[in-house]
């Protein structure tokens, strides 16, 4: 097995450096580089934060079922009567082989694939049209984002799956073709979603299938033949989803949004919890989506914070608030990205779970790790935009 693990390191390392070879020039070398240089950093972060700082959790709780799976023990393990999180512990188990069974090295090797599928993602969207800096930014400079996707952890995976369904939406319609290994590889990532985070795999299904109706019947459809389209495929999608996973019905869906609502009360310390009031209803649901949706893009502000780890995370979210603040008092202008069908699809998946995740999850520690999955498109969006108002 350590001849394994090593011919997968080298293989990692060949790979990496055939990406480097590739990048156009010295800047994107070098922005290549701190990228990943970053990623190795914040696998390391993580398991000193969790091993100091927390004594303990869930990255070590991964570790220590992943240990027993080693040794072909029969109980003990953390997670297997948790669906979700024992999937996830199987699906590493290969892969922390192939890391000579050491939770640092398996973390470092985690973390430079989820940079890989971001760095995917990072080429697709430049011939998409978007600029490179914020591009660059978005993906790979946002602190909170680097860290909670780096490491031993289920948002490495979820985010690394969320980029390479992303690129193949853009290559799709790069290519017009939806066949063979895009069709298998996009299936199986979604499945592989579905059974880590159903909350990511409804949204991101709905948003694929209405961009590839879009897309294919784009020329065959008048504008108002479209939109009733795209609406009938909505519910259909909706309604097939629901049957999935009950959490995901709508009559059970505002249940179960109150019971992690509570749930994570429970368990939240005060000085963590996100202030909201939410009682399970459709009206209190509705009643809290503007400050859901403010908290999901920009809390904890500076004066909310409680220690020096939140402070960091309030001054990020300031300079986000400040830049969106310039956005809005600015003339609004729409980015003139090649396909505008990817952009209002982005913004629908954005709103969404930038609504139901504080609500769902109402402490602070826990939404800076669930909000990787959305954050950097939205910061994204508000770059770019940025940009191009600045050249006009």
């Amino acid at each position: 097995m350590n001849l394994l693990s090593s011919l997968f390191l080298f293989g990692l390392f060949f790979f990496l450096k055939g990406c480097f070879d590739r990048c156009e020039n010295k800047t994107e070398r070098i922005v290549f580089v701190l990228a990943v240089l970053l990623k190795i950093v914040g696998a390391f972060g993580v398991g000193f934060l969790y091993s100091s700082y927390y004594s303990g959790g869930d990255t070590f709780n991964y570790l220590h079922d992943l240990e027993l799976l080693d040794s072909q023990s029969t109980d003990g393990f953390f997670f297997c009567e948790q669906p979700r999180a024992w999937f996830f512990v199987r699906l590493l188990y290969p892969i922390y082989q192939l890391s000579f069974s050491n939770y640092w090295v398996l973390a470092v090797n985690l973390s430079v694939m989820s940079f890989a599928a971001t760095w995917f993602f990072y080429q697709e969207l430049q011939r998409l049209g978007i600029k490179r800096w914020p591009a660059r930014l978005a993906l790979f400079f946002i602190p909170s984002v680097v860290f909670w996707t780096s490491g031993l952890m289920k948002e490495t995976i979820a985010y690394a799956i969320i980029n390479l369904i992303f690129v193949i939406l853009l290559r799709v319609y790069r290519k017009a073709t939806f066949l063979g290994a895009h069709l298998l590889e996009f299936v199986l990532l979604l499945v592989v979603l579905f059974y880590l985070k159903y909350y990511l795999f409804a949204p991101l299904l709905l948003v694929s299938i209405l961009f590839f109706v879009g897309h294919f019947t784009k020329g065959f459809l008048s504008i108002t033949q479209l939109v009733w389209t795209l609406s009938g495929v909505a519910f259909f999608v909706s309604i097939t989803v629901s049957l999935l996973h009950p959490n995901m019905n709508f009559s059970f869906f505002l249940e179960a949004l109150f019971n992690n609502y509570t749930r994570t009360l429970q368990h939240s310390s005060p000085e963590a919890i996100i202030p909201l009031s939410y009682d399970g209803s459709l009206l209190s649901f509705i009643a809290n989506m503007p400050i859901a949706l403010f908290t999901g893009f920009f809390r904890p502000l500076v004066f909310e914070s409680w220690n020096w780890f939140s402070f960091l995370l309030s001054i990020e979210n300031l300079c986000i608030l400040i830049l969106f603040g310039w956005f809005l008092l600015s003339t609004v202008k729409v980015p003139q990205f090649k396909n505008q069908m990817f952009l209002l699809l982005s913004v629908g998946f954005i709103v969404f779970l930038g609504i139901v995740l504080p609500i769902a999850s109402p402490n602070y520690g826990s939404l800076v790790r669930y909000r990787v999955a959305y954050y950097p498109l939205f910061v994204l969006l508000v770059l770019q935009n940025f940009e191009y108002k600045k050249r006009v």
